[in-house]
């Protein structure tokens, strides 16, 4: 482990602990592939065991881990969350298994008579990190809040693209199909189920506010000033053990980067499916407490990680 609390990768790209496999090899393929479009040299694929132990060995899968990243050391327990930095930038990517962990939509105050398009009090992400701690329990420890979805430079502020937390609907989006100032962008949604240890991205349709949390997004390629080398948030899903469903969350947190080598960087990691979050100066991430990227502006909405469930 380095002086920045990091465990090291060796030149392969592969954690220097116990290695344990059980992914099936179909899978397995999909992974590679999925690797081959890592830039910078993050091209290697290495493998990690379960996070320290805290879930049987038959429950554990294959974690894909591009040369040039490092394990950050997370307090315990750490079940489900693990995050890793590249060597080289100011660049995190937060893995979550929400077979062993939980994720959580974080707002400002509420308000607003339409019930289709509320709107949101912007706050700072610290506060938010405040809020997200006050829902842990004796299983459920937060251990990152990254960015999350697009509002307007409004107090309060409308929600661009949709919103839904906790099973409450707070908004359809201002600016995403059907809302009142629709916009010419390729509107996605991600979605979580934490009781059905499920995740979901794809094109925007009411339908899916079905889901009990539901943050709307843009297509990877969406034209946000996307030539520019600026701060950048990118979300993907995976399928780790092979069964169809995409039980692991990741999220790519940036303080430089285009939009493709952003998401170069983030399909390196195996993300099926990916999405573009709110960036530039509203990108922030914490981990354990800690200010890893700091936003300029306080914001409507982040996504609290916590390990455990």
């Amino acid at each position: 482990m380095n002086n920045d609390g990091v465990r090291e990768l060796d030149s392969y790209g592969r954690a220097s602990i116990l290695v344990r496999i059980f992914a099936g090899l179909a899978w397995l393929s999909g992974v590679l592939a999925g690797c081959g479009a890592a830039d910078d040299g993050a091209v290697g694929v290495g493998e990690a065991a379960g996070a320290g132990g805290e879930i049987g060995a038959a429950s554990e899968a294959l974690v894909p881990i591009p040369a040039g990243y490092s394990e950050v050391a997370l307090s315990a327990p750490s079940s489900g969350v693990r995050v890793y930095k590249r060597n080289d930038a100011d660049e995190w990517v937060t893995i979550v298994d929400l077979r062993q962990a939980t994720a959580r939509n974080i707002t400002g105050a509420v308000s607003g008579g339409d019930p289709d398009y509320r709107l949101v009090q912007r706050s700072s992400y610290t506060a938010y990190w405040t809020d997200a701690r006050s829902h842990e329990t004796s299983t459920r420890k937060l251990r990152v809040v990254v960015s999350g979805t697009f509002g307007a430079f409004t107090y309060p502020t409308g929600i661009a693209f949709g919103l839904k937390k906790d099973g409450t609907h707070i908004s359809y989006g201002y600016a995403a199909p059907g809302g009142p100032a629709p916009e010419r962008f390729n509107v996605k949604l991600f979605t979580f189920n934490n009781p059905m240890s499920r995740a979901w991205i794809g094109a925007y349709d009411r339908s899916s506010f079905g889901s009990p949390d539901v943050v709307g997004a843009l297509d990877v390629a969406a034209d946000k000033n996307k030539y520019a080398s600026i701060q950048r948030t990118m979300v993907g899903v995976r399928d780790d053990n092979g069964d169809g469903d995409l039980e692991t969350i990741l999220v790519l947190s940036t303080r430089r980067a285009t939009q493709a080598v952003a998401a170069s960087r983030l399909s390196a990691f195996g993300a099926r499916e990916m999405a573009m979050l709110d960036g530039s100066g509203s990108t922030s991430l914490i981990v354990d407490g800690a200010t890893r990227i700091a936003a300029d502006r306080p914001v409507p909405h982040a996504i609290a990680f916590y390990s455990g469930k």
